[in-house]
This record gives C-alpha cells, sequence and structure tokens, in this order.
C-alpha cells in the first residue's frame, strides 16, 4: 500500500510539472502526441512533428527526438530546483522557424538555449552565424546526450563552430555579456524564471547591448514584463510565444552603472 502511495503521489507530481509548463493547450498537445508517437500511428495517420523530427536527427547524425522522462531522477540534477523540470520533448517545428525569422539580427552574438535538452536548438541555431552557442541543462543524462549529439553532429552547411552544452541550474548561470538571442520553452515554472531574468539583467548591466528572448509558450512572459522588458512581438498558434528585448534605460546604461 506505501508504495501505491508513493507512486500515486509521484504521479501527481509530475502531472502538475506538466501543467506549470504546457498549460491547458499545450497538455491536450501532448496526450495526443503520446498516443500518436507510441503506437497510435495506425488510428492516427502519420505525424508531421514526429517525422520532421526524425529526419532532423537523420540529417544531422544526432538523436533528440525521443522523449525522456528519466532525467528527473534527483541523483542526476544539478542545483536545487530539481522539482520544477518537466519530462523532455525536443523543440517542435514552430519554435524552429520563429529562431529563423529571428537570428538573423543577432548575427555574431552568443546564441543561448535555456533548457536545452539533448541539443535540437542548438543544432538548428548552427545554421546561422552566431559566434558561440550554448545550452543549458539541469539533468546530468540530457546533457551527457547533448554532449554525444555534439561529438557527432555533421552539417555541412554549418556557420557556427562553437557548440556546448553546460550542466547546470539555470537560476545560477550567469549570462555571457555577448549574449544576443536567448531561447526558452517554458522550461520551468515563476520562481526560477524570476532568477533566470535577475541573471540576464544583470549581464545587461555589465554590458548594456540590444538583445532579446525568444520565449516559447509564454506561460509566464509577465515576470519579464515586471523586471523593465518589453515584448515586442507575438506569436498565436499551438502555442503562444513572444518576443522581448530589454527597454531602452536598460540598452543604454554605461557599464558599472547600476538601474
Amino acid at each position: 500500500m506505501k508504495e501505491k502511495i508513493a507512486a500515486a503521489r509521484g504521479a501527481v507530481r509530475r502531472a502538475a510539472r506538466v501543467w506549470d509548463q504546457y498549460g491547458a493547450r499545450g497538455v491536450a498537445r501532448r496526450v495526443l502526441d503520446r498516443v500518436v508517437w507510441r503506437g497510435g500511428e495506425e488510428a492516427a495517420g502519420p505525424d508531421p512533428e514526429r517525422t520532421a523530427a526524425e529526419a532532423f536527427d537523420a540529417r544531422y547524425g544526432v538523436e533528440t527526438a525521443s522523449f525522456a522522462e528519466e532525467h528527473l531522477n534527483l541523483a542526476s540534477v544539478a542545483g536545487g530546483n530539481w522539482r520544477a523540470g518537466v519530462a523532455y520533448q525536443g523543440a517542435r517545428r514552430a519554435s524552429l522557424e520563429l529562431i529563423d525569422s529571428i537570428a538573423p539580427a543577432y548575427r555574431g552574438t552568443a546564441f543561448v538555449d535555456v533548457g536545452s535538452g539533448k541539443g535540437k536548438v542548438l543544432f538548428h541555431a548552427a545554421n546561422h552565424p552566431f559566434a558561440r552557442i550554448v545550452g543549458i541543462e539541469y539533468s546530468g543524462r540530457l546533457h551527457e546526450a547533448a554532449a554525444r549529439n555534439i561529438a557527432r553532429y555533421r552539417n555541412p552547411d554549418r556557420r557556427c563552430e562553437r557548440i556546448e552544452s553546460i550542466c547546470a541550474d539555470a537560476a545560477d548561470f550567469p549570462f555571457p555579456d555577448e549574449t544576443g538571442l536567448v531561447y526558452l520553452f517554458n522550461p520551468f515554472g515563476r520562481a526560477v524564471l524570476e532568477r533566470v531574468v535577475a541573471n540576464l539583467k544583470d549581464s545587461l548591466l555589465r554590458a548594456p547591448r540590444q538583445m532579446a528572448v525568444l520565449y516559447c509558450n509564454a506561460l509566464h512572459a509577465d515576470v519579464f514584463r515586471s523586471a523593465g522588458f518589453r515584448e515586442t512581438a507575438r506569436w498565436s498558434g499551438e502555442f503562444e510565444s513572444v518576443l522581448i528585448e530589454p527597454s531602452l534605460r536598460e540598452r543604454e546604461l554605461p557599464a558599472g552603472a547600476t538601474a
């Protein structure tokens, strides 16, 4: 009986984490994905997202398509925010297309994916001429998978040679001062995001610059607004996504100044 109670509590915690990350519409989409990706193809027909994910992996010689929940094991997680994590799923086509539309404005800067998983977004970003591409992943197991993928990634058309995955708690990560574009697919809840935004503001105070955050499935976009950032674009669809930029004041502060 104790085992059943513990299992039930664990299921409730996992469900709460998924709801926190995806919201109602995202949860419905995720349930459909599970049906299709795990044996429901005959009933539902081929899933275009699954087909695109498998083609992506085949093209670049990596493995990013499969779901992963085992990384929620406490022993594999960096930092103290393991409860904020949810199961891994590779980035969807809509998110990659948004990156393509925004990336040209930030060529020569650092691209940072917060909650980078197995590295799919990192490899897609390498199609653009960033100076450096960095993934931040708190799961040791997913970080190891990303490191293996980086080692075997092949793309004759890549335009950025520096790709790395860092195993760290995003709440404690100091953004490089050359960061130009940050990507998030709602990888954690409000409390962790508040600390990430504070770290990003610290980077802007050290090195004022033009930069942007592409926040997909933007369930907590108000955290950025409360910190003085502004939304400059919004996209509707399967998930709400927003482009967020620092205020003019933060961009123009001289180095060493305080807000």
